[in-house]
This record gives structure tokens, sequence and C-alpha cells, in this order.
């Protein structure tokens, strides 16, 4: 699909879901940098026709501090609210998972037909991949998820830190765990897509960049930036 994702209206969502149980627009890194869209479709019935999931989990923050966010088909419809970085996931009725590792965005919740639900999460930064049943993996998935592990240890003792992650914008976010791949990974391919990652959140989010650098030396999450952003 062609365009931006964040344009997708729910009445073209709910056309666009119609064969499937979840779907991504525009989301991995490595081909869309974003932004990203993931359609997750609460059925009364399976279809058996492709992954039928029962449940979402995501993170949002509640005065500052993270809190789980369950959906299902009980859920009200409810116009877009923010989500925060962290772990996507969706379950089917045999306990199946598909997940993402995110950076925050918007969730919101429609009315599906059959009293069903239709969830949308729209962000500006990458969704990533961090797999399951009935996808792949993304490259840097499984760093993001290692980095949103450390993070939460770091900020569950600092409210404070734990507010400004939380107030952050997600090209913010990912910033910060741009430079903590860099100064972590010895894998070329990761470097390179991390420096072509940078170059683009530099180049658009010039603000964000210096914000999710900021965060990064607050959190103490890996060692001092070397350097003013990831270059290699």
């Amino acid at each position: 699909m062609s365009g931006s994702a964040h344009l997708v209206s729910n009445d073209e969502a709910i056309r666009l879901i119609a064969p499937w149980g979840f779907l991504v627009l525009h989301a991995d890194l490595a081909d869309h940098a974003g932004p990203g869209c993931l359609l997750v479709a609460l059925r009364a019935h399976p279809t058996l026709a492709h992954y039928d999931p029962e449940t979402v989990r995501a993170w949002r923050s509640v005065d500052g501090r993270g809190q789980m966010w369950l959906l299902d088909r009980t859920t009200e419809p409810s116009d877009p609210h923010p989500f925060a970085w962290g772990e996507i996931r969706i379950e089917d009725r045999l306990r199946v998972e598909n997940s993402w590792a995110v950076f925050g965005g918007t969730l919101e919740v429609a009315p599906l037909e059959d009293d069903g639900r239709l969830v949308v999460l729209r962000s500006d930064a990458p969704m990533l991949r961090a797999g399951g049943h009935s996808q792949g993996l993304d490259a840097l998935a499984d760093a993001a998820l290692a980095f949103f592990g450390r993070l939460r240890s770091r900020v569950l003792p600092d409210p404070a830190l734990e507010a400004a992650y939380a107030a952050a914008a997600p090209h913010a976010v990912e910033a910060a765990f741009l430079e903590d791949v860099r100064e972590r990974t010895s894998n070329d391919a990761e470097r390179q897509l991390v420096r072509t990652e940078w170059a683009r959140l530099e180049a658009l989010e010039p603000a964000a960049t210096a914000a999710g650098q900021a965060l990064h030396m607050a959190a103490h999450v890996s060692p001092p930036a070397r350097r003013a952003g990831p270059q290699g």
C-alpha cells in the first residue's frame, strides 16, 4: 500500500482488515521507517482463515507510570489515546501470540461487525515485528526488546525518569534506542541500519534526536556516548 499509514481512515482500515486477523502497514525499519499502523480485528467468532486474535496487550502511561493495557471484544470504542514504548502482544484462543517492539503512538478502538472490535495502533516511529506464529522478525526487534527490558528496570525506581520517557515523542524514544544499539552492537549490518536511520531522523526530526540523546544519557542504560550521534 502506498502513502502514509497514518492517513488510513477507520472505514479504510475495516476494508483492509476484512481477510485478516491483523495487518501491519509501513511499519518495519528495514523497508519503511514509519509512520506505521497496526490493525487488529477482535471478532466474535474465529474465521479460521488467517490468525484470529482475541486480546491485545500494550503499555500506557497513567500518571507518568507504566501500566499494562488489555483490550478485548468487551472494550468500549474510543477515540485515539496514547500508548507507550514497549512490547505489543496479541493472542488467540489457543494462546498463540504475535508481538511488536514499539516506541509509542496512539491507540483507537472502533466497532466491527457482530459486536467485534477493531484496534488501530498508529506511530510516527517504526513498529518492529518481534516474531510469533504468523510473521517474521524485523532487524533490531530483539535489540529493541532488550533495550526496553534494561530501560524498564532503570525507570521503575525513578518516577521522574519514567515520566520523562512517557512524555517523550516516539521518535525521541527511538533515538535513545539507536544510541543504545550503536554502543552495544558489533554486528556490521545492525550498525549500518542504525547509521541510516539516525541520519534520516536527524534530518527530519532534529529536536527528537536531541531529546532522545538526552533521555539515553539520563537513563544510563549503556555507557556514555562517545560522539554526537550513531556514526559507526
